[in-house]
Parts: C-alpha cells; sequence; structure tokens
C-alpha cells in the first residue's frame, strides 16, 4: 500500500505559456492525483492578467486550478516551484519546498547575474547590487535565492551537476519527465511511414548556428518546427529524417525526444544538457560542437543519415528504448519522492 506524505501538493506554473517544462508541471500534477494524492497546478500570472483557464493544450492533464491565495501554508502540505520562479520559496515559511531544476540556463540568464538582478530588484537597485557583487567576486553566486528549499528535484543530470558545482549536494532528487503520449503511443506507425528526405529544427533554439548549416548546404530540405500543434509536430516528424538541434538544451530538452521517437537521426550540438551522456544518449560521432569548422562534418552527417537512413536511425533504437521506459521512470521516481510505502496487515 501506499499514501502522500503531503494532505495537499501545490505546483506553481506560469500561466497560459505552453513549454515542455510548463507541461511537465502539469504531467507532475496528473500523475500524483492518479496515484491517488491531492496535487494542484497553481497559476501565476507574471503580466497581470485575469487567469481564467487552463493553459490551452494542457486539459488533459487537470480539470481545474488554484492561484497563490489559494495555498495553505502548513507543514501538512507541500509547494513545488520550477526554478525559475525561485524568488517565490521565500514567501512561504511551513510547506515543504521543493525547488523543481528544469532549465538551468534561464536560471543563471533570468535570476542570476546582472539581469536576474534587475528582474528581481529594478533597474536601479539591480544595477547598484550587481557592482558591489562584482567587486566581491560573487556576481553569479546564486546560492542565496535557493537556500529556502528544503527539497532539490533535478529534471536532468546537467541540473545535478549545476547543483553540486554550487556545492548543493544534500537533498537532491532526479525527477525528469516524459513525452507526451502522442509520440510513444504511435511508435509501431512512426517507423512504418513512408520518410521523406527531410531535415527537421527548433527556430526558436541555436538559429544563428542552425542558419549557417542551413546557407551552406546544397540540395537539403529544411523544415522548421514552429508554431505547431502537438499533433502537427508529431505527424511531421515521423516523415522526415532527420533532426538537428544546435539549441543551448537548458534540461533534458524533448524535441530530440519527440523526433528520436517518430524515426528520426538525432545530431545536436553540445551546449547543457546535450553534454552529457545521460541526458542525450547518442553516440558521440552525432554531437558536433557548434562552430565554423564543424560546419562541412554535420552537413556530411546530415547527408549520410539521409542517404543511408535505413542503417542509421539503427543507431538510435536505444534511445527510444530509454524514451519509452521513461513514463515508468517518471512514476516511480513521484512514488519514491512523494508517498510511503507500507505493508498491508
Amino acid at each position: 500500500m501506499m499514501t502522500c506524505r503531503y494532505d495537499k501538493i501545490y505546483v506553481i506554473c506560469p500561466y497560459n505559456f505552453k513549454t515542455g517544462g510548463t507541461e511537465l508541471l502539469h504531467q507532475l500534477v496528473n500523475q500524483i492525483n492518479v496515484l491517488n494524492g491531492r496535487a494542484y497546478i497553481v497559476y501565476i500570472n507574471e503580466k497581470d492578467k485575469e487567469i481564467s483557464h487552463i493553459t490551452e493544450g494542457f486539459e488533459s492533464y487537470i480539470n481545474d486550478f488554484l492561484t497563490l491565495d489559494d495555498i495553505q501554508d502548513n507543514n501538512s502540505n507541500a509547494v513545488v516551484i520550477p526554478e525559475t520562479l525561485a524568488e517565490l520559496t521565500g514567501i512561504f515559511h511551513e510547506c515543504h519546498i521543493y525547488l523543481w531544476w528544469l532549465s538551468v540556463d534561464n536560471f543563471v540568464r533570468y535570476r542570476c547575474g546582472i539581469r536576474g538582478r534587475i528582474n528581481e530588484q529594478g533597474l536601479v537597485k539591480g544595477m547598484l547590487s550587481s557592482v558591489h557583487h562584482l567587486l566581491k567576486g560573487d556576481l553569479y553566486n546564486c546560492i542565496n535565492l535557493v537556500k529556502n528549499a528544503d527539497t532539490h528535484l533535478c529534471q536532468s543530470y546537467y541540473a545535478m551537476d549545476y547543483l553540486r558545482k554550487m556545492g548543493i549536494t544534500d537533498n537532491v532528487e532526479y525527477l525528469s519527465d516524459y513525452l507526451n503520449d502522442e509520440f510513444t503511443d504511435n511508435h509501431s506507425i512512426n517507423i512504418s511511414l513512408k520518410k521523406n528526405d527531410v531535415v527537421l529544427y527548433n527556430p526558436s533554439k541555436g538559429y544563428s548556428f542552425t542558419k549557417k548549416i542551413i546557407d551552406s548546404s546544397v540540395g537539403i530540405h529544411f523544415i522548421p518546427i514552429k508554431d505547431m500543434t502537438t499533433e502537427t509536430a508529431a505527424m511531421t516528424m515521423r516523415r522526415a529524417k532527420v533532426y538537428i538541434d544546435f539549441g543551448n538544451h537548458p534540461g533534458k530538452d524533448r524535441m530530440p525526444r519527440e523526433a528520436a521517437i517518430s524515426g528520426c537521426c538525432i545530431i545536436t550540438g553540445k551546449k547543457g544538457a546535450a553534454a552529457y551522456y545521460d541526458d542525450v544518449p547518442i553516440d558521440d560521432k552525432y554531437k558536433f560542437d557548434d562552430n565554423k569548422k564543424n560546419l562541412q562534418n554535420i552537413i556530411k552527417c546530415i547527408n549520410d543519415c539521409i542517404v543511408n537512413y535505413t542503417e542509421r536511425v539503427r543507431d538510435f533504437t536505444e534511445y527510444c528504448e530509454i524514451i519509452f521506459s521513461e513514463k515508468n521512470k517518471f512514476i516511480n521516481d513521484i512514488e519514491a519522492i512523494f508517498f510511503e510505502k507500507y505493508d498491508e496487515i
């Protein structure tokens, strides 16, 4: 038997913002409730607009939502906060606070250093504070911002390594994610469909270098995955042979996995989580530093994957097997973190 450690678990999420990270926050609530816990999405609106509905695309995970004022701050409850909202850890005094590291790079960009201090304190105070800490030599020491967390959850091994480098080694748990069922449920269809000589890419990440690849390529058809529904993106990936991603990989990104499970060969850079085999477990020959001297090698690899697709796609079989196992691991990790098991008498 199993019982939840907390009466209520509140999962704070930016409102009306559809990303892999916000989907994961909804997935956590859904799975805790499936396991007979009591979890709630708590929307926070940074644009001061009325919170009136479930974020479009996430209706299958939840049927209701709360706002910050609804949180009962007592020691019977827990609150889960994504690292980009780390400052909220300071407003709770009794709840068990979980800080979930979904995007290391976004934390560093928006909550640390000069820009982070301006976001937090305003222009004048932020600049003065930045100068003060720059002179002290600890401008990028963000430990004070996260010190209120009782437990740190990591979506990637990249995040775990980042915490270790910050000196945070206690009360750290791995809690990653899984793909939308739209991708995994149709794998048998994905591998049976006729593939086109198409290369997909994400234009919102690493586009400056991706554009150099596109401009230097001859006879290769590139298609951006942009402004697509989950269903449209899945169908587009099922028809393509290659997916390239030279973005910053702030966490264990979903799009490379979505493309892999849809039957694409995957070629990435080495930034962020992509540098960690445990986060992006593909052969090193499909990972390249994003510099000009590698352009021709990348293009050669793309062409090889297109021309010899049937052979090359087999190199990603193990990656796909790992992706298939992620949902069960996610559930098992939730049970270990948020639930207690006991034997029936």
